[in-house]
């Protein structure tokens, strides 16, 4: 209960700091809805939820909730990788006339794929948790270039490990050529 209390308060946070003109939440169908239905009691606004497709009884909705045409929405989400819950969502919500404000979601990966499908669709986000985690320490930004360099030099040695262990599998035999280029490449 206090780490679900910490990220509901950290989504009303995020919302009313940076999107403090919504009048709707609406969750992703499914992990979102509990999310919006909580933080929206917390803000004391009215929610609903976006399917993932339409219903194939009753009215057919793929929205449930009110919404109206023109009303400002935020959407929110548990967890975002490459986007795509987030952009059928929203795109479900302007079809039906809603102004979608942004996504506020308890954590992203910052894949970059899903990075470049949000910018592309207009989307922003906001992520709750791990600004809080950020705020209360336990985020640290590192800097790590020297094991990125690292890690590319032994993938590349590794590489060139592997076409010589092929290459000496094939013809049953080692090169002088091989050896000293190997020897270059690691000094």
């Amino acid at each position: 209960p206090e780490v679900r209390n910490d990220v509901e308060n950290g989504l009303a946070t995020l919302i009313k700091e940076n999107y403090p003109d919504a009048e709707v939440l609406m969750g992703t169908s499914t992990a979102g809805i509990a999310h919006a239905a909580i933080t929206a009691h917390l803000m004391d606004m009215p929610m609903g939820y976006v399917r993932s497709g339409h219903k194939d009884h009753g009215r057919g909705n793929q929205i449930e909730g009110r919404l109206e045409k023109g009303q400002k929405v935020v959407v929110v989400e548990d967890l975002i990788s490459t986007g795509g819950s987030c952009i059928e969502t929203v795109n479900v919500l302007r079809e039906a006339g809603a102004e979608v404000l942004g996504v506020i979601s308890i954590m992203t990966y910052g894949m970059k794929k899903g990075i470049d499908r949000m910018a592309e669709a207009g989307i922003r986000n906001m992520s709750a948790y791990i600004r809080k985690m950020a705020l209360d320490g336990y985020c640290v930004n590192l800097d790590l270039t020297d094991v990125k360099e690292l890690v590319h030099l032994l993938r590349q040695c590794s590489n060139n490990l592997n076409q010589y262990a092929k290459k000496a599998h094939q013809t049953g035999s080692i090169y002088e050529e091989d050896v000293r280029d190997l020897k270059e490449r690691f000094d």
